[in-house]
């Protein structure tokens, strides 16, 4: 999977495919490592193998690999995979055979203790680092506390302090990257200092800083040095300030992310934001503007969080996640964005048109980015906007007609009808390409959802012996706030019933359909307890040993 996301980053850029990558990892495995399912990397002991083709075994496996290069190096990584290869080209080799490598090419003291670092591979759960800091001005001194720690997961309740490359930098008021001193070194560093995080509590002081200023703005895990969760409270204003000048592209996305998960819950809340709303409108109205970023950079900047990450968030406020007020909040959101960001969104769609049909990779960064314009005015209702993206599903353009879907997905209008039937009427005969229409109608927030997902399951190019086309309309029923997450718990029971029946037929599709109940116990208690009584509903039937593992972690009796 390293492999895959380096070829990918040369492809695509670097700091594009490190920011998706991350996105990923956040909405699917570390959601994983805090449920009733989690597992380490490299697990003990399992009923179903299959039930162990993760994103955990992938995505973070990935990412402590990843960790090695990081703080190894280029060279002496690649030295450590060429023993690797020389010792195991053609047998079975383990996880630690591969450790083994990486440490035996070093040639001399190692940067960090190795056994700690295989830690990541037996410990589930996603680490936490605590920051907090201390500003003195009048010495020019900016203190770190540093506390590491990693929650109880199913059967491993307590964790031990684990190997943290955590990449850090400093921005003054000005948008200047400040150099680097730690407390006992000669002279200061430029750029990014990367610091190794290996006990439970560490300090770190930077020295020589500007005096009598404000404290340095705080750029955290650039390129998202560690598979962690940082606690650090930073305040709005130095979120907005590292979103404008951040030098660093994944510390910037996620200085921006961070206001957006806040500003999201407060609108969830019912208690908007007007003040951080305002300046997240101007950062994306200059962000937009900036001639020094490429249009693909701005729709990255630009996205808005997955619902799974607002749960997260909400849980992490002391919030009982409530999932179909976050849709809405985000839809709401959308709206807001696309009416007074206006003006720069018809120039930045203007800019864009120009490359619509230039050949890939030429255009992509401007198709992804009309894809998130359309979204946003036509949530604000520019009829120019709507009758663009249904004419899109007719053009030429894949990438378009898709995007002209979405934008259209979540409005009660007449064109959304009309795109989806004209969507469905070319592709038809290309079940690869009709899975998109499955999806994207089994996930439509309107009522009457479980009546449409069940003439989608009854529709005569739906295969049910096709995992995709199960995926396709069972995830999109997962995935569709308001429907799967009714208040009388109907998309629960629906869900269950399909994935019992589905278990007959593949139970590897089944279990892994099984984990969208795993967080029941993060919800309020009528709606966990909706989703438990889906899940006893589940253990009740005569399920595969996959889905039985599954149900029973699910409800935490081990699945025995």
């Amino acid at each position: 999977m390293f492999r895959d996301q380096s070829f990918t980053e040369d492809l695509h850029g670097a700091a594009l495919n490190r920011i998706e990558n991350v996105a990923l990892l956040r909405n699917t495995q570390f959601r994983e490592d805090a449920g009733p399912t989690a597992h380490p990397v490299q697990p003990d002991s399992y009923q179903a193998i299959d039930n162990f083709y993760t994103t955990t075994i992938y995505e973070k496996g990935a990412e402590l690999i990843r960790m090695l290069h990081t703080v190894l190096g280029e060279e002496t990584f690649m030295r450590g995979m060429a023993l690797y290869v020389q010792r195991h080209d053609g047998c079975a080799a383990t996880c630690d055979d591969f450790l083994q490598a990486m440490q035996d090419a070093v040639g001399g003291p190692p940067p960090f203790d190795f056994d700690q670092f295989r830690r990541w591979y037996h410990q589930a759960g996603t680490p936490v680092l605590q920051i907090q800091r201390h500003w003195d001005g009048d010495a020019g001194v900016l203190e770190l506390q540093i506390h590491q720690h990693t929650p109880p997961t199913p059967g491993q309740h307590r964790k031990h302090p684990v190997v943290i490359p955590l990449a850090l930098g400093l921005i003054d008021q000005a948008g200047t990257e400040l150099p680097l001193q730690l407390e006992g070194e000669p002279a200061p560093s430029p750029g990014t200092r990367l610091l190794v995080i290996d006990r439970e509590e560490q300090s770190l002081r930077l020295v020589g800083l500007p005096r009598r200023q404000h404290p340095p703005a705080l750029s955290l895990l650039r390129q998202f040095s560690a598979p962690v969760k940082l606690d650090l409270g930073r305040p709005a204003a130095e979120l907005v300030h590292l979103l404008a000048a951040d030098h660093d592209p994944f510390a910037r996305w996620d200085a921006g992310q961070a206001l957006l998960r806040r500003t999201l819950l407060a609108r969830a809340a019912g208690q908007p934001d007007a003040q951080s709303e305002e300046e997240l409108i101007d950062a994306f109205g200059r962000i937009l503007a900036d001639p020094s970023l490429s249009e693909a950079s701005r729709s990255v900047l630009l996205a808005l969080p997955g619902l799974a990450e607002l749960e997260d968030a909400a849980e992490a406020a002391g919030q009982e996640p409530e999932p179909p007020a976050l849709f809405e909040a985000l839809m709401d959101l959308q709206r807001c964005f696309g009416e007074a960001l206006a003006e720069s969104l018809a120039s930045a769609l203007e800019r864009c048109r120009e490359a619509w049909q230039d050949t890939w990779p030429g255009g992509s960064g401007a198709r992804r980015l009309t894809a998130l314009i359309w979204s946003w005015r036509a949530a604000a209702a520019d009829a120019g906007v709507i009758a663009a993206a249904r004419a899109a599903v007719d053009g030429p353009s894949m990438t378009l007609a898709r995007a002209g879907l979405r934008a259209l997905q979540c409005l009660p209008i007449p064109e959304r009808q009309a795109a989806m039937d004209a969507f469905h009427a070319r592709w038809q005969q290309r079940p690869v390409i009709l899975d998109a229409w499955f999806a994207l109608e089994a996930a439509a927030p309107f009522a009457g959802g479980l009546e449409r997902v069940s003439r989608l399951l009854e529709h005569p190019h739906y295969d049910p012996m096709a995992p995709n086309s199960v995926r396709a309309v069972l995830g999109g029923l997962a995935g569709n706030a308001p429907v799967f997450h009714a208040a009388d718990g109907s998309g629960y029971r629906f869900l269950a019933g399909q994935i019992a029946d589905l278990d007959r037929r593949n139970p590897i599709t089944a279990s892994r359909l099984a984990k969208v109940f795993s967080r029941w116990r993060s919800y309020g208690p009528a709606r966990s307890g909706a989703m438990r009584a889906a899940l006893e509903q589940l253990a009740a039937a005569d399920l595969s040993p996959n889905s039985r593992e599954v149900v029973g972690l699910c409800l935490g009796g081990g699945g025995d």
